[in-house]
This record gives C-alpha cells, structure tokens and sequence, in this order.
C-alpha cells in the first residue's frame, strides 16, 4: 500500500486537538451523478458515470452499521449529489433503518450533504418525517458561489439553492452548511461568512478546498481574509448563536475522511478512497470487502481502516499530485493555525465577564467554552474520564432496569432523584421529555415526538406550546403538548400564556402542565383558575390537564400496549442516556449540567443497597 511522501513541515507530527470520537460514522456514497462541475471537485464524475447503489445494498449497509456495538451511529449520505438517488429507495430504506435502530437500542443520528438543489416538499416532508439533518454545500455569496460551484453546462447555481431553503427553514430541518474556501474566493472569506449568517444558518463548518493547487498569493489572501474572523466570531457566537465547528471538529491540515464508507457497487473502503481514488486498480485493492459476503461486524472493519497518512499517499501518490498536495497542505495549515488562534480568543471573551454582561442580559451556562477547555488542554491528563463516568452512570440503571421495577419503582425513583439533582427543574423536564422518546420508539404516538429544546428557557422563546411537543406526521401542527413546571404552586399566568398561543394552533387536542408531587400536595386549584381552565377549553375546544408527576407519569405508561411495566424500564433507559449526552438528536442538552451522570450513578447505587431494617 502507497505511503504518504514524508515531507516535513507539510504535516504536523501528530493530529492537532483531536477530540474524542462520540459515536461511529457510516459514509454511504449512494450515487456519483451530480448536476455540479465544483472547480475543487475530486470525485471523477465524468469517468464514472451514472452509477447508483441498489435497495438491496442500501439495506444491506444500514444493517451492517447497526452490527456495531457502540450505542451512538451516525449514516452519512454522501455521494457525488445524494439526492440523485431515486426519492424512492429513501422512501423505502429510511422507515426501515429507524425500526431496526430501536430493535437495536441504537441512538442513530443521520444526514445527508448536499447542494440542495433538488430539495423539493417531498424530500422536506421525509427528511422531518425520520429525523435526517441536512449538510448544504454552500461557499458562501452568490458570486463566490458560483465561482466555486457552476452547474454541468457552466451556468450559476446558486439561484437554485436559493429558491429551496426557505422550505427547509420553515421545516425546522436540523441543517448546517459546508463553505469551502478556493483559491478563487480566498480573498472574500468574511463577506461568504456574514452572507450565510444573514440568509439564517448558525451552524457551519469552514473548508479549504484540497484538490487543487493554490499560488503564493491566494494563500496571502486566505491568511488575511481568516483575521478580521478572530474578532466578528466570539460576538455573533453570543449574539445570534452561531456555531463555528471547526473549533471542535477540526484536525490536521489536511484531513482524509477515512471512516467506513460503503460504495454505490457495494464495497466497503475507507471513505475518502471510495470517491477519490484515481486508479481504479489501486481503488480495487483498497478494498476491505463487499457488503454482500462481509465476515464481521462494522466493529472488526472499522479496525482496517485507513490512517490519514496512508489515505493521503493512495489519494495523492502519484507525482503529478505532489505540487497540489503541497500547497493545498499549506493551506490547510493556515486555517489550523486560526483555528488555534479563534480557539484562545473565544476562551479568553467568554471568561472576561464585562464582556459577556455586556453581551448578554442573563447568566448562561457556556457548553461551548467547556468542550474547547477540554480540547485546548489536550496535552494534560483529563481531570476525570467523563466517557467512563457515564458508562457506569448507565451501567447502574441497566442493572436496576434488569431487576424489572415495577411502573411505580420507577416513578418514585425518578421523582426523588430530581428533587435531588442540580437545577432540579431541567432535569424534570428531561425526565417528562424521555418517557416520551420511550413511548415514540414503541410506536405509541400518533404523531413525532419533537427534540427537546436546547436549553431552558428556549422553547419560550421559541413560541413553544410545552417541554414535550407531540406534532403531526406532516410536521404541519401540534397534537399534544406538556408543560414542566416544577415547583410551581399556582398556575393562573400559565393559563394566560397557554390562551395567547392557542390562537396560533387550532388543531392541537390536549394540553398540560405536569407539577412536582410535592408542589401538587401544596397547591390548592383556586377557583378562579378552575373556571378560566374551563373558559379556555370551551373557546378553543381543547382539552387542559393539571397533573402531578406521579398522576401523568401513569397516565402515559398504559398508553403502551406491552403494559406500564415494561414501557417504564425504557423510560428510564432513555432518560439516564439523555442526561448523558448520548440522545444528541432527540435531547440536544446544551445546557446539560457536568455533575448529573455522577449523581444518577450514585443514586442509583444507594437506592438499590439493601434498606436496614
């Protein structure tokens, strides 16, 4: 196998920053038909031709991720443009895969990179359906744009890109974009950056383009370009809440996507192989299998893969390549070099506390600020091992879920240990938010159930109806919603805002506010709120409920027809991985408290000690 050539001061000695792997990535590369001709490009379109997987193998190699025993997966759909794929086979493959997921218990996150092109209501309406997240391929204002990324017959694309997302933001689809810097538009990096900012993306990731070569002067302009960003990010980080992942994804300067990919034909390569191998001789020994004959799981595959240096070497190897690997190299080190540079800024504006008073009207917990601390202090031994803290945070609830409680065991449980966990009131809501991800992954609602809202407070923000939203197939209205409020004793002003928002959801059915058991035993429902429940019931044809813990907790687990027992195990399964970050997609807890994996173990192992008589 081609070794990558060994010229130092290309490549750092080892990987820079590099963070903890949280789950197992399969790339599918479903088609290699695109209606783009990018000027970076590497896949050989041209040379490959129209050529899609079939169902079988899109089958084949779902099941083949879920062979793996990680709990956390993440299907990447990648292709040339994926959604060239017949709409068919994703109609087909994607119901397919979420079952088999949670047969498996597997928390399976999905997405698909494209140029978004072609995203028309019915791929909108699916991708809501089946919770698959969205990678849009977007280098940023119309001319740079267009620079970088013509049609085939060399007309502008991004009038069509345009026409799509409002679709896709009205949708709610979870979506980030993918802006790739070429040497063509090194000199308008900030201008690309506000633009896509401005059009409603806060999540993006910043790309330098590898496949070709780059003169002295673009790489003077993407050093420049890349400065005035040290300053303009750490305040839209806080102001419009953008989110910049290279500061936690990023490594090496030239970066090989080598995880498991399985190929339109059906073979399994390292990724970056599959679609940009030139030799077709080499790409055939590169192979590590087919998906129809495969000897193992993704596990025992996933340890034959690929190292960046030696996908570097089959990618790059021959010698007319060397020019281009050198200077796309160097420019990939510049950016790594910001990247370091943004890193230490963001740190030291989120601790200047002026700053941040001065930026923010309240007090805020700064999840981003820990991940970099922990990434910027690579090179010390971690204080704690936070993925074994939560490996025996669950393995405490597995053991007290293989005990069989029964319904009420665990109703008591969870109502004690929120009353005392840290910042009781979060963890409520997640406790109400995971018995609902129990009951959706036994297909006991009718409709989706809605990711629990980032961070407290955000779903008011938001205009959201409850903590738990249970909303129509079509995405189109709210059927069922449920209020955490905890500690509350009188619940007047939470009728008054719950009548405002009724206006705007005429199909919704129930609604309900789910009190602490012990805020419930101190409240007494005055009659005045009784009579403006039942005035606002009438008016908009709803249902209202007020309900303790306990009362609304039974009431849910015998919506299951495998019995309240069993569905309750589930529940808190689900809220002992949400608490420790392993829901990403349905529970995004950016918010999420660094002590409640320690407190859960601990709980748990003191409640199940024997009780001294």
């Amino acid at each position: 196998m081609p070794t990558f050539p060994s010229d130092k001061g290309i490549l750092p000695p080892r990987e820079a920053l590099k963070g903890p792997q949280r789950e197992k990535r399969l790339v599918l590369l479903v088609t290699y038909a695109c209606q783009f001709d990018c000027r970076y490009c590497c896949v050989r379109r041209s040379l490959l031709g129209r050529r899609d997987m079939s169902l079988p193998h899109l089958l084949k190699a779902g099941d083949f991720l879920l062979s793996s025993s990680y709990p956390n997966l993440q299907l990447h759909f990648f292709g040339a443009e994926p959604l060239l794929l017949p709409f068919e086979k994703y109609r087909q493959f994607l119901p397919y895969i979420r079952k088999r997921a949670a047969e498996e218990g597997k928390n399976l996150r999905m997405m698909v990179t494209s140029n978004a092109a072609v995203v028309r209501s019915h791929w909108v309406d699916l991708f809501e359906k089946y919770g698959v997240a969205l990678e849009i391929s977007l280098d940023g204002a119309p001319e740079s744009h267009n620079k970088n990324r013509p049609t085939v017959s060399g007309r502008d694309s991004y009038a069509g890109i345009a026409e799509n997302l409002p679709r896709l933001f009205a949708a709610g689809i979870p979506m980030q974009v993918s802006m790739v810097i070429s040497p063509q538009t090194a000199a308008h990096v900030v201008e690309n950056f506000n633009h896509i900012l401005d059009i409603g993306f806060r999540k993006l990731f910043m790309m330098v383009a590898n496949c070709v070569t780059w003169p002295a002067e673009s790489l003077r302009q993407l050093r420049e370009g890349l400065k005035p960003l040290l300053d303009i990010y750490p305040r839209v980080m806080w102001q419009k809440g953008v989110r910049l992942l290279n500061l936690t994804d990023w490594v090496w300067p030239m970066r090989m996507n080598t995880e498991l990919a399985v190929d339109s034909s059906g073979d399994i390569y390292s990724a970056c192989v599959g679609y940009l191998a030139r030799d077709p001789h080499l790409k055939g020994r590169c192979s590590l299998a087919h998906i129809d004959s495969v000897m193992g799981s993704y596990d025992y595959y996933e340890k034959l893969r690929l190292k960046n240096a030696q996908a570097m070497g089959i990618v790059f190897g021959e010698s007319s390549a060397l020019h281009t690997l050198a200077s796309s190299a160097i420019a990939g080190q510049i950016m790594t070099e910001f990247v370091g540079k943004l890193r230490e800024r963001v740190l030291a504006e989120c601790k200047n506390a002026s700053w941040r008073k001065e930026s923010f009207s309240e007090s805020r917990p700064l999840p981003l600020l820990h991940s970099l601390e922990n990434r910027t202090r690579v090179t010390e031994p971690p204080a704690h091992d936070h993925k074994e803290l939560h490996r025996e945070a669950l393995e405490q609830i597995r053991i007290f879920v293989a005990g069989k409680p029964s319904a009420d065991q665990v109703i008591d449980f969870l109502n004690r240990f929120v009353g005392r966990a840290k910042y009781s009131a979060r963890v409520f809501e997640v406790a109400l938010h995971s018995l609902f991800q129990a009951l959706e992954d036994r297909g006991a609602l009718e409709g989706n159930l809605k990711p629990l809202a980032r961070v407290r407070g955000e779903k008011k923000r938001q205009g959201n109806m409850g903590d738990v939203e249970v909303v129509q197939s079509s995405g189109t209205g709210i059927l069922e919603a449920w209020d955490a409020r905890y500690g509350r004793t009188y619940l007047r002003d939470e009728l008054e805002e719950i009548s405002d928002k009724l206006k705007n959801h005429p199909q919704i059915r129930s609604v309900g506010f789910v009190v602490d058991l012990d805020s419930l035993q101190r409240t007494s429902l005055k009659t005045e709120v009784l009579i403006r429940k039942k005035q606002i019931e009438d008016d908009y044809k709803v249902s209202i409920s007020m309900l303790s813990f306990q009362d609304w907790a039974g009431k849910q687990l015998c919506r299951a027809g495998s019995g309240p027992d069993t569905l309750a195990g589930g529940w808190l399964i689900a809220f002992a991985e949400s608490l420790c970050l392993l829901r990403p997609q349905r529970a995004p807890l950016e918010d999420a408290e660094a002590s409640w994996p320690s407190e859960l173990r601990d709980f748990a192992g003191s409640w199940m000690k024997p009780k001294a008589e």
